[in-house]
């Protein structure tokens, strides 16, 4: 039987760094984000000065930076405290990983200091975590605490976290979530305690994204990619960076399966499907239970549609029976409606105003990502 590894081997000279291709990949400068980083600089700025800034919330559609952002200032602040000899630790946790208000503070205890015992990730009264956090935080002076995906920890363990972390002196609070207005609507309190300042990113223009992708290929490819391939994988990320370097990743793959060293369009098209399958499902899977509900109703009220549209009053309808089945609060018709529009930002679903006259205006919300591949996904959330 012949080698498959040599086969990949001799068949994959178009890829020259996979990680940087990677979306998860952390660059060391952030295209289009300039202006955003210098205002997140200046708020965290007083933390160089030993003193308290205010607490910060990062906001913004998938893809548009958010994480990237917080890691790049971080990583500046941790690197200019070290130079004037006033080391501040910054501590990054993923809500996604650590949704409970224990595990929380086990993650940042232990990646504050492990000199002074480790924290396990159960077994402790959260008293005894909060404890641990507080004396560590005391002894580095100040610290700093980036929650990423922070919608998830209020979806799974409420305000108390948040509570919790902003009573310890010294610690200052960075979070990233995709709406402030779910923020305020859901966590009044939270809202009020971490969005102190506010950064709202908008998501990155086509010629934006082309720019993020020619620099990654500069990097992670032998040669560049087609012209016209760029074209095909910034136009179909809809401002979303992190599916177009998805996309750039899997034309890579694609192209060197074929023995290609150069990306063109009809490699970027192919690998265009899978690129749609993979977004779907990880926007479900990124999605709060509310959303998952909302995309749910919108589905089932489009499909049982002759036409295949449904308004936005009728979805509203069924996500509330819905969110009642499954012991969920039932969110307002203006929530709803703002979560819909959360959808087609995703490439989900489109919708669109439509006047009757006297009878007033109204959303038809049509599905236009692949059906199966949202049934399969949502089936798996």
């Amino acid at each position: 039987m012949a080698d498959p590894f040599r086969a990949l081997r001799s068949n994959a000279p178009i890829l020259t760094n996979r990680t940087i291709l990677s979306p998860d990949y952390q660059p060391s400068e952030l295209p289009a984000r300039e202006t955003d980083a210098d205002r997140l600089a200046l708020i965290l700025y007083p933390l160089l000065e030993s003193q308290a800034p205010q607490n910060t919330l990062i906001t913004g559609p998938s893809g548009c930076g958010k994480t990237a952002l917080a890691r790049h200032v971080l990583h500046a602040l941790e690197l200019n405290a070290t130079e004037i000899g006033k080391p501040v630790p910054c501590v990054v946790v993923d809500a996604q990983e650590c949704n409970t208000h224990y595990r929380m503070l086990a993650r940042i205890a232990n990646r504050l200091d492990h000199a002074n015992g480790h924290v396990p990730f159960t077994g402790w009264p959260t008293k005894d975590a909060h404890d641990a956090v507080a004396q560590r935080v005391n002894q580095h002076g100040r610290a700093l605490v980036f929650v990423d995906h922070f919608e998830r920890l209020i979806e799974h363990a409420g305000e108390e976290p948040i509570h919790d972390l902003a009573s310890i002196p010294g610690l200052t609070l960075l979070a990233s979530a995709r709406s402030e207005q779910a923020i305020r609507e859901h966590a009044p309190q939270a809202h009020k305690l971490l969005a102190q300042r506010h950064i709202e990113l908008v998501p990155y223009s086509t010629e934006e994204v082309r720019v993020i992708l020619e620099r990654r290929a500069a990097a992670g490819l032998r040669e560049a990619p087609s012209p016209e391939a760029l074209d095909v994988i910034a136009t179909e990320s809809h401002g979303d960076a992190r599916r177009a370097l998805a996309h750039l990743l899997e034309a890579a793959e694609y192209a060197a399966w074929n023995g290609k060293t150069l990306i063109t369009a009809l490699d970027a098209r192919t690998a265009s499907s899978r690129v749609e399958r993979e977004a779907i499902k990880n926007a479900i899977r990124d999605a709060t239970m509310q959303e998952r509900v909302v995309l749910e109703a919108a589905r089932d009220q489009t499909r049982a549609s002759l036409d295949g549209s449904a308004t936005s009053g009728d979805i509203y309808r069924a996500y509330a029976n819905l969110a009642r089945q499954r012991g969920l609060g039932v969110l307002t018709h203006r929530r709803v409606t703002s979560l819909l529009d959360d959808w087609a930002a995703r490439s989900l679903l489109a919708g669109r105003v439509v006047s009757y006259g006297r009878l007033g205006r109204t959303k038809e919300v049509r599905m236009i990502a692949n059906a199966n591949s949202i049934d399969h996904s949502l089936a798996e959330a």
